[in-house]
């Protein structure tokens, strides 16, 4: 189901994803709601120049590239209802690092997963879209999702869209 406010189609695509999933296996406990917009909600680069150094975690756009999409969900949300967990995320070193996330870009796992886990098993048609990923692809590209749910590699310096996730409670 879904929300349309301002024009934007809120997605509910999950119940409880988070659940058990950070690094110490124990919040959040809250039960919550994943939520997506069907469509990227503006446009950016995910740097400045094509570099992945850092990878997400350093990236131009997680430290404030998604001010205006955070800025959008807690207008329509409440800031207060936005949960912030603890999530692994691509920092340049194997394995990534745990930290405090709220609104981020979604993973490829998160979309595709598989069939038990990717958040639009249910409805496919919601996978695609020209949007960026979290994950690094090479020292300069970061993986984004083409039109028909195709996975591929762009210049992290290229302008894309930001079709972020976040949990309501």
């Amino acid at each position: 189901d879904y929300w349309t406010i301002n024009g934007v189609n809120w997605r509910i695509a999950d119940f409880d994803y988070l659940i058990r999933s950070d690094d110490a296996e124990v919040a959040p406990s809250r039960h919550h709601v994943m939520i997506v917009p069907d469509k990227p909600l503006y446009k950016r680069s995910m740097n400045d120049t094509d570099t992945t150094d850092g990878g997400y975690a350093g990236s131009k756009m997680r430290t404030s590239g998604l001010d205006e999409a955070k800025a959008k969900a807690g207008k329509v949300f409440g800031g207060e209802h936005i949960l912030t967990y603890r999530g692994r995320i691509e920092n340049g070193e194997p394995g990534g690092i745990w930290t405090d996330c709220g609104v981020e870009l979604m993973t490829k796992e998160m979309v595709f997963g598989d069939e038990a886990l990717g958040l639009f098993r249910l409805q496919k048609d919601l996978a695609s879209g020209w949007y960026w990923f979290q994950d690094t692809v090479s020292a300069s590209r970061f993986a984004y999702c083409l039109d028909h749910g195709v996975i591929g590699p762009a210049n992290a310096l290229v302008v894309g869209g930001v079709r972020p996730a976040f949990a309501i409670c």
